[in-house]
């Protein structure tokens, strides 16, 4: 009787497994978004159209609908929806085209320099007999003075001018803005104001975002950043 019971106990060991098996033993089904590597260029050129690869493949235990938005700095540029059996595999190609270069600015220089000039001994012109009229006529009078600067100055009025150039610096923009005010404060007395302001612009890079969502609720997101040549 006893045998019995061993025999009894041992098959109903036995049935529990295999239901454990059975129930618990099929693992999740899920999917895979790629891109293909071989397809993704270092850079992108501007007004030049490039073709992107991204692929789904499923591992779901069944049919499975996909739908896809695809971003290029933030702009849908592509969608579409496809379905899949289990273990599919689709490649979907994406065409690139960049129209314009957009920059950040990184302010790398601001300096202001402030000379009062004041006194006859650094303010120098030259008169001359007009025998026509009976007059002197004399030239605007200038300032030379310390670091070796040497200004017309204005004897009624206020000066300024503005001066920018561009350097171009491998893929970075060089801007810089020097300005001279030349400031009447009283008789034989003018402040002169330097300033150089100097930023650069740097080429933003261009974000390529892919964004997969699935029938059984899954959300699959790709993005990939490219460098851009031209502009």
């Amino acid at each position: 009787m006893r045998s019995v019971y061993y025999a009894a106990g041992s098959l109903f060991i036995v049935l529990l497994a295999l239901v454990v098996l059975v129930v618990g033993g099929e693992r999740p089904g899920y999917s895979v978004v790629y891109f293909d590597n071989s397809t993704l260029p270092p850079s992108l050129y501007l007004g030049n159209e490039t073709t992107v690869i991204f692929g789904i493949h499923s591992y779901e235990h069944s049919k499975t609908s996909y739908s896809f938005d695809v971003y290029l700095n933030g702009r849908v540029i592509k969608n579409g929806s496809i379905s899949l059996r289990p273990h599919q595999n689709v490649q979907i190609p994406v065409k690139l085209l960049i129209k314009n270069v957009t920059y950040s600015k990184i302010l790398t220089k601001n300096i202001t320099t402030s000379y009062l000039m004041s006194g006859v001994l650094n303010m120098t012109t030259s008169c001359a007999f007009v025998n026509s009229s009976g007059n002197w006529s004399c030239s605007p009078p200038i300032y030379k003075g310390a670091l070796g600067l040497s200004f017309i100055l204005n004897k009624t009025g206020n000066v300024s001018v503005n001066t920018t150039t561009y350097t171009q610096k491998g893929n970075e923009l060089v801007v810089t803005v020097q300005t001279l005010s030349i400031i009447r404060e009283g008789p034989q007395k003018y402040r002169v104001v330097l300033g150089t302001l100097e930023w650069t612009r740097v080429k933003k890079n261009v974000l390529l975002r892919i964004v997969v969502r699935s029938s059984t609720g899954k959300v699959y997101v790709l993005s990939h950043s490219f460098s851009v040549v031209g502009g």
